[in-house]
């Protein structure tokens, strides 16, 4: 996937057995699965940007680029981020405490001014993963 694709999901439900062919409830329930395919996309797309920033030259780049130091253990909490790992799997990844990992989320979100994972993976989108 590269900047100018796009990718585009369709999700098509046939049920002929009935007049009705779905209750509210089913049409709800597809929406909601509308949803989250559309998140896994998104997804998708973050850790396709994630694998393309991983070399080392730019990480070294992003450190000169940004106004924002961002240490390289930072850069690593981003990418988990990102990729939708929890607190107790990021630990688990770096080998560190839950509540190391939890302090570095913090202080991270200090860093660069945000209050929650979405905002950093947003922030790191335009920053970062141009």
């Amino acid at each position: 996937m590269n900047q100018k694709s796009k990718v585009v999901a369709t999700l098509s439900l046939d049920n002929f057995d009935r007049v009705k062919a779905f209750t509210p409830e089913e049409v709800r329930m597809g929406e909601h699965l509308g949803i989250v395919l559309g998140l896994a996309l998104k997804l998708q797309g973050y850790q396709y940007q994630i694998s393309k920033s991983k070399t080392s030259s730019q990480h070294q780049q992003l450190s000169g680029a940004l106004d924002v130091p961002l240490c390289p253990r930072d850069r690593d909490i981003l990418m988990y981020l990102a990729e939708g790992y929890s607190s107790k799997k990021i630990a688990s990844r770096l080998d560190i405490s839950d509540t190391t990992v939890r302090n570095y989320v913090a202080r991270l979100y200090r860093k660069i001014n945000v209050h929650s994972r979405i905002q950093a993976v947003k922030w790191a989108d335009k920053h970062i993963w141009k």
